[in-house]
C-alpha cells in the first residue's frame, strides 16, 4: 500500500501524511475498499471491510494492502462457499452397516494431549477467553493490532494493560515528559509518569 502512494513524483506531495490514514478509514466506514494482509495460503489476515478502523490504527506498510469492493465480496463468498474433498479414501462400511468398524485397541480418540499433561481444546470449541503477555519492539507495535488485536476489536471484551518503559542513552528531556503527559490527557488517560532520577526510578 505504501508503495501506491510514493510510486511517482508526479504525483501531489502529501502535505500531512495522516490525510492518507483518515481517507482509508473513510473508505472501510463506507465499504468502498477492504484493508488487508496477505496470509500464506492466499487468505486474508487481518480482513476489515464494511466496518470502522481508526485512522490512528491505519498502517500504511509493506504487507498491507487495500482492495476493492468487489474484490472483498468475492473473498466474502469464497469463505462462505464449503470447499468439497479432494481425493482420499472413501470410508467402507462396517459389520453393522455404519462406515468404518471400531477405532483399534490403544488408538486415542479424545483430544490431544498437549504438552504438559493439559488437553487442548479441539479447533471450533468455544472458550471463555485467553492471555497473552509479551514484549514488543515499538517498530512492530502498529503490525502487532493489525494482525493480532484487530479481529477482536470490534467484537467487545479486548482490554489492553500497557507498561511503557522509556530508557534512551543519556536519559530525555523533561520537556518531552510534559509532552507525554499532553497526549494522554487528549486521549483520556491517566497522567501518571514516574520520572527516573539519574538512571535509576
Amino acid at each position: 500500500m505504501r508503495d501506491a502512494f510514493y510510486a511517482s513524483s508526479k504525483f501531489p506531495r502529501l502535505l500531512k501524511p495522516d490525510a492518507v490514514k483518515e481517507t482509508i478509514s473513510r473508505g472501510l466506514d463506507a465499504g468502498t475498499v477492504a484493508y488487508v494482509g496477505k496470509t500464506k495460503d492466499g487468505g486474508y489476515e487481518p480482513f476489515v471491510y464494511k466496518r470502522s478502523l481508526g485512522a490512528a490504527d491505519v498502517e500504511v506498510a509493506d504487507d498491507v494492502y487495500l482492495i476493492v469492493r468487489e474484490r472483498a465480496e468475492e473473498y466474502l463468498v469464497k469463505k462462505a462457499t464449503p470447499t468439497p474433498p479432494t481425493g482420499g479414501t472413501q470410508p467402507t462400511p462396517g459389520p453393522t452397516g455404519g462406515t468404518g468398524g471400531p477405532a483399534p485397541t490403544g488408538t486415542p480418540t479424545g483430544p490431544t494431549p498437549a504438552p504438559g499433561g493439559a488437553s487442548e481444546p479441539p479447533p471450533g470449541l468455544e472458550i471463555s477467553g485467553f492471555r497473552w503477555t509479551g514484549e514488543i519492539s515499538p517498530q512492530k507495535w502498529m503490525n502487532f493490532y493489525t494482525k493480532v488485536l484487530s479481529r477482536f476489536a470490534t467484537a467487545g471484551g479486548l482490554k489492553l494493560t500497557v507498561t511503557v518503559d522509556v530508557d534512551p542513552p543519556g536519559g530525555t528531556a523533561m520537556s518531552k515528559v510534559g509532552e507525554t503527559k499532553v497526549a494522554l490527557r487528549e486521549l483520556g488517560l491517566p497522567e501518571d509518569v514516574a520520572v527516573k532520577r539519574g538512571g535509576r526510578p
